[in-house]
């Protein structure tokens, strides 16, 4: 029974390196992925609260420029979905500068 092992080795595809060369490493990338990901949600459900949304749209804004960041430097990949996000999420916060305004003004008095 020597040769089984053998023959399973040989049938056995290549195996293809997790990370190809020239990209981030898989940790540092799941990271970022994941750090991201935590602070999308609250922040995106933030902006439908309405006394929240101009503070949860600034939060969502620089969660996109994180997220921009990490596509570009980390995961060396397309950030235009980022972008896109993020300049929507621009509307929002320059729709919601009154109550912005208004937000500030309470925790600075």
């Amino acid at each position: 029974m020597d040769f089984v092992p053998n023959l399973m080795l040989a049938s056995s595809a290549p195996v293809a390196p997790a990370i190809a060369p020239g990209k981030a490493s898989a940790p540092i990338a799941s990271a970022f992925t994941a750090m991201l990901s935590a602070l999308a949600g609250p922040t995106t459900a933030g902006t439908v609260v309405p006394g929240l949304a101009s503070i949860g749209a600034l939060w969502l804004g620089a969660t996109m420029v994180g997220a921009v960041a990490t596509h570009v430097f980390i995961l060396h990949t397309s950030p235009v979905a980022a972008i896109v996000l993020g300049f929507l999420n621009a509307v929002v916060v320059y729709l919601r500068r009154d109550e912005l305004a208004a937000f500030l003004r309470r925790v600075t008095a």
